[in-house]
C-alpha cells in the first residue's frame, strides 16, 4: 500500500501534501490507516478522484474488503488551525 501511494506524485498532479500512516494510538475505532491528501486547488482534487491510479487503488482497497471513511473539506483560515 505504501509503495503504491508513494508513486502517486509521479503520476497524479496537484498534491501539496500526501501522507499515509498506520494507527499507533489504539484510539481509531478499528480503522488502521489514514491517508491524508491535500491539493493545490479544488480542480486538482476533482481530477484526483477519477484518475486511473487512484481508481486502481480504490479497487484494491475494495477487494481487501476494507471499510473506508472519507472526509473532504477546504483548508482555509477556519480549518487551518496550526501551520508549521
Amino acid at each position: 500500500m505504501f509503495d503504491i501511494v508513494r508513486q502517486w506524485p509521479n503520476d497524479i498532479r496537484g498534491f501539496t501534501r500526501l501522507r499515509l500512516g498506520k494507527d499507533v494510538g489504539g484510539r481509531s475505532g478499528g480503522y488502521d490507516y489514514l491517508l491524508l491528501t491535500e491539493f493545490e486547488s479544488d480542480e486538482a482534487m476533482q481530477a484526483y478522484f477519477p484518475h486511473p491510479k487512484h481508481q486502481e487503488f480504490a479497487k484494491w482497497v475494495a477487494e481487501m474488503q476494507c471499510e473506508v471513511l472519507r472526509n473532504d473539506y477546504a483548508v482555509d483560515e477556519r480549518t487551518g488551525l496550526l501551520e508549521t
